[in-house]
């Protein structure tokens, strides 16, 4: 991918380079849905940054003035319109508004050059600022999931806004923000606990009638 320079922070494909960031908060992860990625040392640091190089899903999130990686997002192409997103940073670089910075710019690439129509997250109930993250980009909450590593079974759907009143019409739900399959990267796990399923979208058309 070409690089993306915003105020603050670069944006571009993991290089081995990376390795040292990378296990920095990969050694010890805080969200369970990237537990499956922890890290062990710095050779297999260097393994997984080099595994993502190949990857333009994977991107590397740096400051701007130093080169330091901070963390990274993924977006994960869905054909022909839809990609699911994410995002992973380390926490001695919290609070300081870069995983909104890098998210909105990748958005806009996502959107106006890859002719994106939806973009989806899943992040657990009680990763506050996940969620309020989600919300500053304009993401809407569709759907509430529970699930665990070792059942695929859903819980009803709980309403978490007045805006989950429309019904999801993306195609990895069921229409009420339940996964109809989960789709496996390779990289993060399906979230272990209760899920909100957030979205955003350039146009949401109905979802079609039954008949």
């Amino acid at each position: 991918m070409d690089a993306i320079t915003t105020d603050r922070l670069v944006l571009r494909n993991f290089t081995a380079a990376d390795a040292e960031g990378l296990l920095g908060y990969l050694r010890a992860p805080r969200a369970s849905c990237f537990l499956s990625l922890r890290l062990d040392d710095l050779a297999a640091a260097t393994r997984e940054a080099e595994a993502r190089s190949a990857s333009d899903d994977q991107v590397a999130v740096c400051l701007r003035e130093t080169g330091t990686l901070i963390g990274d997002l993924f977006c994960m192409p869905e054909p022909p319109d839809t990609f699911s997103v994410g995002w992973n940073f380390n926490a001695e670089y919290s609070g300081a508004g870069y995983a909104f910075e890098a998210a909105r710019a990748l958005f806009g690439i996502l959107f106006n050059t890859r002719q994106a129509r939806r973009l989806y997250a899943y992040v657990e109930v009680d990763n506050t600022a996940s969620r309020r993250l989600c919300e500053r980009l304009g993401m809407r909450p569709c759907g509430a999931r529970a699930c665990s590593r070792n059942s695929s079974r859903s819980a009803p759907t709980r309403r978490v806004s007045r805006s989950m009143r429309t019904p999801c019409n993306m195609r990895c739900c069921d229409g009420n923000g339940r996964p109809d399959r989960v789709r496996s990267s390779g990289r993060a796990e399906m979230p272990r606990g209760p899920a909100v399923h957030f979205l955003h979208g350039k146009q949401c058309p109905p979802r079609p009638k039954m008949l």
